[in-house]
């Protein structure tokens, strides 16, 4: 070997049923790891590489690093993730990863600009209107509705004092 050590293979356990061998693969290397033998395995074992050593993470990043997609392999990519659903746990979890992250201005903006003037089907108005008729809010406390209202006429002036920022940048500026 490279560090001028030899290596040998000794037989720790004889498992009859082969959909054991991943799972006491890995028991035996985490066992001998915790006892300090000097392995030669890379990973923790078992099919596929479970826990690369950090050697081996560094060596894979550094070779994918830079690489992109073609167009093809991205639509490809597209298509097989088209129509799947994430289930309940991961959009749980997706959410909670979510919470409390603000979005940047230019996203918002972007996102906006790609809206802004797209007609919507009436086919869609109708569903969206559809889902929305009979929702009734349940009973509010007059707190609550003083505080919804402080907030809605903070976002106004918000949104009115942008407005007017934008129309003073755009307009053209006067020498003197």
């Amino acid at each position: 070997m490279a560090l001028g050590l030899s290596y040998g293979i000794v037989v720790l356990e004889e498992v009859s049923h082969p959909e054991d061998l991943a799972s006491r693969e890995r028991f035996w290397i985490s066992r001998a790891r915790a006892i300090g033998w000097r392995l030669t395995n890379m990973t923790d074992g078992g099919e596929g590489a479970l826990n690369p050593a950090p050697e081996v993470r560094a060596a894979r990043g550094a070779a994918l690093r830079g690489r992109k997609h073609t167009l093809a392999s991205r639509q490809l990519m597209s298509m097989a993730l088209r129509g799947r659903k994430l289930s309940d746990e991961t959009r749980q979890r997706i959410s909670l990863v979510q919470q409390g992250k603000k979005q940047r201005l230019e996203s918002v903006l972007k996102r906006a600009a790609a809206i802004r003037g797209r007609k919507q089907s009436p086919e869609h108005v109708a569903k969206r209107a559809a889902a929305f008729r009979g929702r009734v809010l349940g009973p509010q406390s007059q707190e609550h509705i003083e505080k919804r209202a402080a907030s809605m006429r903070e976002t106004w002036k918000r949104k009115n004092s942008r407005r007017a920022l934008l129309i003073i940048v755009n307009s053209p500026v006067e020498k003197c």
